[in-house]
């Protein structure tokens, strides 16, 4: 009544494919299971770390990095140079002047042949 149990390698493929046939018809059950468990999965991970704060040392390290990023910094020759070719040029002041006072009035005719202004909308007539 006993049987033995004898493993040979060369007689592998053979009981695998038999194995195959015999439990192809569960293929998509066993698809579809293997789909259902990695999307729960997914699922849980996002919900865990959701829910999950921020650990003290992490807040610390990125007080840490922001104060210890540098400030920006403008070279005061370069701002008065902008400031010179602001002062200097008329159209630029009279530009900055107009849209300052109404930034949404339509230039007229006359003001975007001065190059005042450009002209927002066109007219078909």
């Amino acid at each position: 009544m006993s049987k033995e149990l004898s493993f040979d390698i060369k007689s592998l493929p053979e009981q695998l494919s038999a194995i195959a046939s015999k439990s192809r018809p569960y293929f998509p059950f066993l698809f579809l299971l293997f789909v259902i468990l990695v999307y729960g999965y997914l699922f849980l991970q996002i919900n865990s770390l959701q829910s999950l704060s921020p650990s003290q040392s992490g807040e610390v390290a990125n007080k840490a990095k922001v104060t210890a990023s540098a400030t920006p910094h403008i070279d005061p020759k370069l701002v008065d140079q902008l400031v010179q070719l602001k002062n200097n040029s008329v159209s630029v002041q009279a530009l900055f002047d107009q849209t300052r006072s109404n930034p949404f009035a339509q230039c007229s005719a006359a003001d975007a042949a001065k190059g005042i202004c450009q002209p927002q909308f066109i007219e078909v007539q």
